[in-house]
């Protein structure tokens, strides 16, 4: 532990005393702290150096457990993604089907949009998040239906169960267990859904299911 301030003003002052009475004592005992200090300081810095490396060894632990972005997976396929808080869920894409117009009437979308239904089938696993973290499936912000002509369907948000595709999300998941989820989406009509996107940031390769 390096010394304070404080204490190096103490030596200081019972230094110049102790030169007036015994300087060969004063030059045995100078080199005392110095050696005290050099051992302390080594010590200091093996911790940050210890710090360090394990910090770096976590990081690289996180990176390897997820899914680089740009793989390319099929329908049923697996894809461990970053957590928004923290730590690494599983999502496997189970189906993409398409609904109803009956199914969208029943929705009764406040701006009466029209198009076709598509619904998003997943199971989550929580890899290493929290087990309170409150929620685990990617959200609109970063799951993506991607129609044929390559434009992203829109997601629609569920106040209320809708049981051909129901969004279940549970308050605490620990660790290995899994839920399965849906998510709706509506397409520009006669365009289908033809594949999923995850992308972790906005600029980056998105991992894809098809």
């Amino acid at each position: 532990m390096p010394l304070h301030p404080r204490r190096l003003a103490v030596s200081a002052v019972l230094g110049l005393a102790l030169l007036a009475t015994a300087c060969s004592s004063d030059d045995d005992d100078s080199d005392e702290p110095t050696e005290e200090a050099s051992a302390e300081e080594t010590t200091s810095s093996a911790e940050d150096t210890t710090t360090t490396v394990a910090d770096d060894a976590a990081a690289t632990d996180l990176s390897e457990e997820l899914t680089p972005e740009g793989t390319e997976l099929a329908i049923g396929e697996s894809a461990t993604l970053p957590h928004d808080d923290g730590g690494v869920v599983a999502v496997t894409i189970d189906s993409v089907t398409a609904g109803t117009p009956e199914e969208l009437a029943e929705l009764e979308l406040q701006g009466g949009e029209t198009g076709d239904l598509y619904y998003v089938s997943m199971t989550v696993t929580n890899v290493s998040a929290a087990a309170d973290a409150g929620s685990y499936e990617p959200g609109s912000s970063s799951l993506f239906a991607i129609q044929d002509d390559n434009q992203p369907a829109t997601p629609v948000a569920e106040f209320s169960t809708f049981t051909p595709c129901e969004n279940e999300s549970p308050t605490e998941l620990a660790a290995g267990e899994s839920f399965a989820t849906c998510a709706i989406y509506l397409a520009s009509s006669g365009v289908p859904v033809t594949t999923v996107q995850s992308m972790a940031e906005y600029d980056s390769t998105p991992i894809v299911w098809s």
